[in-house]
């Protein structure tokens, strides 16, 4: 079977005084609990880097209906990709679903029943743009979706958009993403790789963690960069848009912001070059 659940996005019980329970778990176990009453652990990879994730634990007072029609004095609720297709099947399995799906800024929230009675709380989370500067662009060209988002993931067509000496392509999520530039083949001169992040043919494809190796480091941490691919139908073809964002605001990144402008116009131009020669 498919993975639905791509991890756990909150614990919610009920407590007799959630806020002296809070105030408990901070002091002795080091809980960083919020005015709201609950905690927000972060997740971090196996590097250090911080993953663009998240699990809350919040104590509820024991009056509380969030957890209804549950008598569970408990509550999980699971990170989910697609929000309606995971409640779709669920209805098509004879799971109790709840009809309503609320829309909050951090995402999209429904809600199930599992077989002992315990009221789960499914999320579909809202993808945060990075803080920072960023960069957006689009184009429309005359290919099928299928066909231009083809063109952004395989090595061939990219070391020829992107005049690039090599690439290499892992097409699936946590796959990476790399090209180089310059020198040799043993000892390129320009080194970019990236982990994918999302990979949903011929939707639409992202790029985080970046990593750029050059003669001359970059003085700031490339990891908070993103770059989203979203690709949609369009009269005449098919609509490419891209967005660059998580630059630092600090002058540290005024020069690498500045090539990047200047590297996407270039780029869409090469890429309507590629497609020309086609």
């Amino acid at each position: 079977m498919a993975r639905i659940v791509t991890g756990l996005g909150g614990v919610f019980f009920k407590a007799a005084d959630p806020k002296a329970l809070g105030a408990w778990y901070q002091e002795h176990l080091g809980v960083d609990v919020q005015e709201w009453g609950g905690a927000v652990f972060r997740w971090t990879e196996s590097s250090g880097r911080h993953a663009r994730a998240s699990t809350v634990w919040s104590p509820f007072k024991v009056s509380t209906t969030y957890f209804d029609p549950s008598t569970k004095p408990y509550m999980v609720n699971l990170r989910v990709a697609d929000l309606d297709a995971t409640l779709a099947s669920l209805r098509a399995a004879g799971v109790t679903v709840g009809e309503k799906i609320e829309v909050e800024d951090n995402g999209r929230f429904g809600w199930c029943m599992d077989p002992e009675g315990t009221r789960i709380e499914l999320w579909e989370p809202a993808e945060p743009r990075p803080s920072g500067r960023s960069i957006e662009r689009e184009a429309v060209f005359p290919l099928s979706p299928e066909a231009l988002f083809d063109l952004l993931v395989t090595p061939s067509a990219i070391r020829a958009w992107w005049s690039a000496q090599q690439a290499i392509v892992m097409p699936r999520a946590g796959g990476i993403y790399c090209a180089t530039w310059g020198g040799t083949e043993d000892r390129p001169e320009y080194v970019t790789c990236a982990t994918i992040e999302i990979f949903e043919r011929p939707k639409r494809l992202v790029l985080a963690d970046f990593r750029y190796m050059a003669p001359l480091p970059l003085p700031f941490d490339t990891s908070s960069l993103v770059t989203e691919f979203c690709v949609e139908p369009a009269q005449g073809g098919a609509r490419l848009s891209v967005f660059q964002g998580g630059f630092p605001t600090d002058t540290s990144a005024d020069a690498f912001y500045a090539g990047c402008q200047t590297g996407w116009k270039s780029t869409f131009e090469w890429i309507v070059r590629f497609v020309g020669q086609r």
